[in-house]
This record gives C-alpha cells, structure tokens and sequence, in this order.
C-alpha cells in the first residue's frame, strides 16, 4: 500500500502574494540604487589588482543579487508585503539601521498590486512543453492562470479579474494588458512561475 507524506504547510492560509511592477513609482528607486551601489562596490574592492573586467562584471551581478528588492523578485518571501527579508551588514547603518525589513520598506508609496497565485499541478503540465522550446509566450499563458487580481492605489480597481470556464482570465482582460505593457505581462507571467517553486521548495519567512 502506497504512504503518502503530506508535508504540512508552511504558509499562513491567507498569504497574499503580490507582483510589483519594477518601475512603479512607488518604489523608492533612489535608495535602492545607492545600496546596490554600496554592495558593489564593496565587493569590487575586495578583487585582486589583476580582476579581469569578467571577474569585476560578475562580482558586480552577484553583489547586486543580494539587495532585499532582488530576494523579493525572486519570490523568495513568495511575493508577501510582510515578510521580512534580512538585509546585508553593508547596507545596516544610520538610518536604516534594521538586520531584517519587509520589501515595503523600500517604498515611498502604494504601489499597483498584482495579487498572483502558483501554478497548479495540471497548468504546469500544459506550460511545460512551451517553456522547454523556449516559447517566449509561456509566460503569457503563465500570467493568464496566475493572475487574480489588480488593485490600484487609489481603489478604482479592476480588482478581482473575469474567468472563463477553463480558470483562465478571460482572454480580453489579456489583451488589454498585453497591448499596454506587454513586457509587463511577461513579467507577471515569470513572477506566477517564480512563486510556484517557491512554494515547492518551502521559500518563505524572513530571509
């Protein structure tokens, strides 16, 4: 007789999990470039003399991986506003003093939230194929399951997004984005696929 191990879950039930588009402005953009700016160029000073520009362009990429905003992105908190997200020894002086902060720290107002949810068992398998070809429409497709709802700052919505019968937005919800921002789209389509192997690998909490 097969035993299934069911792994308890190790997410609060009513997470939300919420995209922010990269150049919203409520981003403090600012700040989080001074400290990425920080982070390099301690790790460039820590480079021999004989660095090749290679070894400088990798320590720069690596540095800047390491900013609270990039561990956000890569759902490593799983897209919350609350969690918090342990911030480089570098970057704890004077006025930002904190070892851990939630990714609103980093912001100096309220963003467009996109409420996004992972991928089910059954919407990975109809992906996978096009993401093994390289389909750049994955994520398109991604973003059709994933995507819940958009809500404005000032509360003019659209809020909860139209379904059709497949559990997909509808199509023209779809259109409406991708006509707008279609590199956008893509990006929330990637956001659903990061949240998905977040939540298979237990990526949560305070990082």
């Amino acid at each position: 007789m097969l035993t299934l191990k069911i792994r308890p879950p190790q997410h609060a039930i009513d997470d939300k999990h919420v995209y922010i588009d990269p150049v919203d402005p409520a981003w403090d953009l600012v700040r989080i470039q001074a400290e990425k700016d920080r982070l390099v160029e301690a790790a460039l000073a820590l480079l021999p003399l004989t660095a090749s520009e290679t070894d400088k362009r990798k320590a720069k990429r690596e540095a800047e991986a390491k900013h609270p905003v990039e561990v956000w992105y890569l759902a490593r908190t799983r897209f919350s506003l609350e969690a918090r997200i342990l911030v480089p020894e570098k970057l704890r002086t004077g006025e930002h003093p904190e070892s851990a902060v939630p990714i609103t720290d980093y912001m100096i107002g309220d963003p467009t939230e996109f409420v996004i949810r992972p991928l089910s068992a059954r919407a990975q398998n109809r992906l996978r194929p096009a993401m093994r070809s390289q389909d750049p429409n994955w994520t398109i497709e991604a973003a059709a399951f994933g995507l819940m709802a958009i809500n404005q700052p000032d509360g003019s919505g659209p809020g909860a997004l139209p379904r059709g019968s497949d559990g997909l937005v509808v199509e023209s919800v779809i259109d409406d984005i991708n006509n707008s921002d279609r590199l956008r789209l893509s990006q929330i389509g990637a956001a659903v696929y990061w949240l998905t192997q977040a939540m298979a690998s237990g990526d949560q909490g305070k990082l």
